[in-house]
């Protein structure tokens, strides 16, 4: 992971589906295909997108934009990786699902804390949290 720099995310990557000569891919050219990624969650909202819309042209878009990027799954550390250089900003930290039936509460508990500008409990069974 050490080479990966952008995270780029859902709306970024619909981009370069829809306009694959477009701004996006010329981005990617000047900072280095090696640098950029996609979540595991995004390509699976990509496909879920392209399924829900029945275009078979649209998951053959998909899938070929999928194919060139590197897709982080859910790995060890992968928190601790966002913290380090993905997350920025004041008050900005990460909450890590530790497998995925504590992923909806995660995500919850992050989303209640964006909203309300409380950053999490760090002692929560599955927040870290990471100030920058």
């Amino acid at each position: 992971m050490e080479s990966l720099q952008f995270l780029l995310d859902t709306r970024i990557v619909s981009h370069l589906v829809r306009y694959p000569q477009g701004v996006v891919r010329d981005r990617i050219a000047e900072v280095g295909e090696e640098t950029v990624c996609v979540s595991l969650l995004v390509a699976a909202e990509l496909r879920f997108g392209a399924a829900r819309k029945q275009s078979a042209r649209l998951t053959q878009q998909v899938e070929a934009v999928l194919s060139v990027l590197p897709i982080l799954a859910l790995e060890p550390d992968l928190d601790r990786y966002f913290k380090e250089n993905v997350i920025g900003g004041p008050g900005a930290f990460v909450i890590a699902a530790k497998d995925f039936e504590t992923f909806g509460e995660a995500i919850l508990k992050k989303l209640i804390a964006e909203i309300a500008n409380v950053p999490p409990e760090s002692s929560a069974p599955h927040a870290s949290y990471a100030a920058r």
